[in-house]
Formats: structure tokens, C-alpha cells, sequence
């Protein structure tokens, strides 16, 4: 999961993608993993409540989207069945589309995963994998990002596949 969440993060920053940060409880808890390289243009915050979609968050990504809205939000992180969940009802409610990361989500109970993620699709979320949003949001191989999003692919190719056959062939 931290494999891909390191993708995730690198991806964003290499496609202008803004990236929202929320960290449960940071005084109690600590912060985010040092290893994911949170870059400084991140925007970090604190929260207590389980949903991620604060008032300060949600004002937050109103503020960068100005000029179109919030319309879409993909999300990847820990505790599927409590945090994902409820920032997922959250947003769909808000009327945002949202695309949860199969590879990208994890619980400290792996059977939690595929209860949480089946309650997100029948609320209308989408479920995809890391690999496949990258390739939506550049939609052609001539978007400027292109070349490095296929050296990130390949430079995560086994972290990427171990992801895949933890948290996405299980079910078959």
C-alpha cells in the first residue's frame, strides 16, 4: 500500500495534480510516513473526525479548483472500513465523483477491505487501480507528463505487482 501510495504521490507531482493530505489525530498518532515523501506543495492538515472532508480540507480544495469545482476526487490510504468510508459518503454527497484505488487502500483487518470497498460501489464510487488512473488523467500519450509517468510505471513495476496480488486478487 505504501508502494503505491509513493506512486500516487510521485504521479500527482509529475501531472500538476494538487495533492490533500489529512493526518488523523497527528498529536496522538504522529504524522505520515516519512518514506512517502509528502512534497511541500502538499496540502497537509490535521484532523480528529474519521472523514478527511473538514471544513478547512473541503475549503481547501474549493480554493484550487476555483475555476471549475471539485467534480472528481481519488482517494488511497488506510482504514478502508472507517476513514475511506466516510470521506467517500462525504464527497458523494457533496455530488463529487470518486475513485477509490484497490491497489492503494488498506485496513489493520484485511477482511475490512472488500466489505468497505463493496459499500463504496453500490454508494456509486468507482474502483480502479493506480496504474489505470494514471493513464485517465493524462487520457494520450502526448501529454507532457507522459515519458515520466512510464519511467515512474517502470521503476515501480514490482512494488506495483506485489500491490496487485495483495489487494486485488484475493477476491478471484
Amino acid at each position: 500500500m505504501c508502494a503505491t501510495a509513493r506512486k500516487m504521490i510521485a504521479g500527482a507531482n509529475i501531472l500538476n495534480v494538487p495533492l490533500v493530505v489529512t493526518e488523523h489525530m497527528r498529536d496522538k498518532l504522529g504524522h505520515t510516513d516519512p518514506s512517502l515523501a509528502i512534497p511541500p506543495n502538499a496540502h497537509v492538515f490535521s484532523k480528529s473526525k474519521f472523514s478527511m472532508i473538514t471544513p478547512e480540507v473541503w475549503q481547501a480544495c474549493q480554493r484550487l479548483y476555483a475555476n471549475k469545482g471539485v467534480d472528481h476526487v481519488v482517494l488511497f490510504g488506510i482504514e478502508s472500513q472507517v476513514c475511506i468510508l466516510q470521506t467517500t459518503l462525504d464527497l458523494l454527497e457533496k455530488g463529487v465523483a470518486v475513485t477509490l484505488l484497490k491497489d492503494g487502500i488498506s485496513s489493520i483487518n484485511q477482511g475490512e477491505i472488500p466489505v468497505a470497498l463493496d459499500r463504496l460501489k453500490q454508494a456509486g464510487a468507482y474502483i480502479s487501480t493506480s496504474e489505470s488512473v494514471l493513464f485517465q488523467i493524462m487520457q494520450d500519450a502526448s501529454h507532457p507528463g507522459f515519458k515520466q509517468i512510464q519511467s515512474l510505471l517502470k521503476e515501480t513495476k514490482n512494488s506495483s505487482s506485489d500491490a496487485l496480488n495483495a489487494f486485488c486478487l484475493s477476491k478471484l
